[in-house]
């Protein structure tokens, strides 16, 4: 649970009324209008293409409440920012412990996709990718037993873009900007650890 609606949305954001035709042109891009609609003709006159293309619009729109903490733990892993949490010297088990993090910039990316279904059958799936480069200043988590019970985020800034296929569907810059509260994890999203390089003798 969270005491803060931290998603991708607080920084990067498209208006849904600009959506339609950007996705029309990724769905003809990739066959999926093509395929959906050839499924929905066989389907008979129940099935309205109007109806289906909007709830596509409105999923698309939903990718845009990814989770931030997710998206940290993303980057963070990636490049073993949080090493030193999951050191025992450090972090003696059942104690918690508040890691402030340096101002630090990473890149993270991902790749969701909204699968469409006709009677309950696989008709077509629109692959998606993420891509956003962060740049963080007065992050602080609050650590315990190798898991993330609390994030402060503090400044976030950087850019992204979300490409439909090979079809650009925003591209955005965003200047730093304070993300207010706390995101209260339970029961905390675990570290992994790091596998630390043998020293040859």
């Amino acid at each position: 649970m969270s005491d803060t609606d931290a998603t991708l949305n607080s920084i990067f954001s498209i208006e849904v009324a600009n959506l339609p035709p950007i996705i029309a042109a990724a769905m003809e891009s990739t066959n999926a209008s093509s395929e959906l609609k050839e499924a929905i003709l066989k389907h008979g006159k129940d099935f309205d293409w109007g109806t289906v293309f909007g709830a596509i619009v409105e999923k698309v729109h939903e990718l845009f409440d990814m989770n931030l903490s997710e998206i940290m733990m993303t980057g963070w892993n990636k490049y073993g920012l949080l090493a030193e949490c999951v050191d025992e010297e450090k972090c003696s088990p059942g104690e918690s412990v508040l890691v402030a993090l340096a101002e630090h910039s990473f890149t993270s990316k991902h790749e969701p996709s909204i699968e469409v279904l006709v009677n309950e059958k696989s008709t077509a799936k629109l692959p998606f990718t993420i891509t956003l480069t962060l740049n963080l200043k007065g992050a602080e988590l609050m650590v315990q037993d190798k898991k993330i019970r609390e994030i402060r985020l503090g400044e976030v800034g950087g850019e992204g873009s979300i490409k439909c296929g090979e079809i650009d569907i925003a591209t955005q810059e965003f200047d730093s900007r304070q993300i207010p509260g706390t995101i209260l994890l339970d029961p905390g999203l675990e570290i992994p650890t790091i596998d630390k390089p043998r020293q040859h003798t």
